[in-house]
């Protein structure tokens, strides 16, 4: 406790298993680190290794109140802010400033990799993440098993590949009260909070502009549910792009509640919508379910195009969407593509623009049963070129 150290630390061996920290190498388990500071620069060459802000790898124990300077941070695999790796481990109340620029994956601001029920808490990453690799977060890169992170806020630009994120690059636990106001962009799942996974998602809010290819939204590219939560900044991708999620998680029963989205969005391929992209389980065992959110972003996309949602299967109740719509075939203010069950008290008032299958609240229906539209309307111009 109350340690501090400044300079450079360097591996050299490019095979071996090396765990490179500002402070400690490798951090046995149940120790804990409070009070610490670090001013360093880090490059770490091993295949299979760590490297971290404080240490490199954590079992087990805690990293508390401690603050990090980074000069430098480059490495191959699990690199972190604080530490590289951690299991069963909890960071809280952690804060970094610095860059980190590495052609690698498992990349995050505060932990690289989290395994096996860790927690982040309290910590904050001011700075930017430029990585080659996959799995990248303004927080953690990379989870196995339900991991959760709270109270956490990410300030500055986050680049990687697949599964980028601005607090999460993918998750199955959970983000709670997060803030993420930095761009975010990758390449297929990359969000303004989470880029993938099947995590919730409660109380965040984002407010960087989001640009990937497919499965980009401005909260999350994929998720499993999410909960009052918010995105503003500008989407751009190709397939499955939303305002707030790209698509939800495709197994068991999956919601947003309480939500929007407020920036334009723009794709180049198919499932686009002010909301979310796409919304829909492989079982029919399961439900997709939306209420009370909104989405006021203008949107642009070529088929299954929608104001609020572009391709959904299953209830939306108490939402609306106000931007304007343009899109090529299956195209409409609400929802672009919708099947079974209901859409009750909606409505739409944005400007709807298509070449084929074109309406003001749905495009294209197949609502077996008596589904559809229940108590909600369209009053924008509707045009088909």
């Amino acid at each position: 406790s109350n340690s501090s150290a400044r300079g450079r630390v360097e591996s050299t061996d490019a095979t071996g298993e090396t765990y490179l920290g500002g402070l400690i190498g490798q951090m046995a388990i149940s120790d804990s680190i409070v009070n610490c500071s670090t001013d360093v620069a880090i490059r770490n060459i091993g295949e299979n290794a760590g490297a971290g802000g404080i240490t490199g790898t954590v079992g087990e124990g805690v990293i508390s109140s401690c603050a990090v300077q980074l000069r430098e941070l480059d490495g191959s695999y699990n690199i972190g802010g604080v530490t590289g790796n951690m299991n069963k481990g909890t960071v809280e109340k952690c804060h970094l400033q610095g860059n980190i620029a590495c052609q690698a994956g498992n990349v995050g601001g505060i932990v690289g990799y989290l395994r096996n029920e860790s927690k982040i808490t309290e910590c904050s990453f001011d700075g930017t993440i430029e990585a080659t690799g996959d799995y990248v977060g303004g927080i953690y890169g990379n989870c196995y098993r339900p991991d959760t992170v709270s109270g956490c806020s990410v300030s500055g630009l986050i680049s990687g590949g697949n599964y980028t994120g601005g607090i999460s690059g993918t998750g199955a636990g959970g983000a709670y009260r997060c803030t993420a106001t930095g761009d975010v962009s990758g390449t297929d799942c990359v969000g303004g909070i989470s880029g993938g996974g099947s995590g919730s998602i409660n109380d965040c809010t984002a407010s960087g502009n989001v640009s990937g290819r497919d499965k980009v939204g401005g909260l999350a590219g994929e998720c499993g549910w999410v909960n009052n939560s918010s995105a503003s900044g500008e989407v751009t991708g190709a397939n499955r792009v939303g305002g707030l999620v790209g698509s939800l998680w495709e197994d068991y029963d999956r919601t947003i509640s309480l939500s929007h989205a407020t920036g334009r969005v723009t794709a180049t391929g198919n499932q686009v919508g002010g909301l979310i992209g796409y919304g829909r389980s492989r079982s029919y065992d399961y439900s997709v379910s939306i209420t009370e959110s909104y989405a006021t972003g203008d949107v642009t996309g070529a088929s299954q195009t929608g104001g609020f949602a572009g391709f959904q299967n299953g209830e939306i109740t108490e939402s609306y969407a106000t931007g304007n719509v343009k899109g090529e075939n299956t195209v409409g203010g609400f929802v672009g593509r919708y099947e079974e069950y209901l859409i009750y008290d909606c409505f739409a008032t944005g400007e709807v623009t298509g070449t084929d299958t074109v309406g003001g609240f749905v495009g294209y229906t197949m609502a077996y049963g008596g589904g559809g539209p229940r108590r909600s309307y369209s009053t924008g111009k509707v045009r088909g070129e």
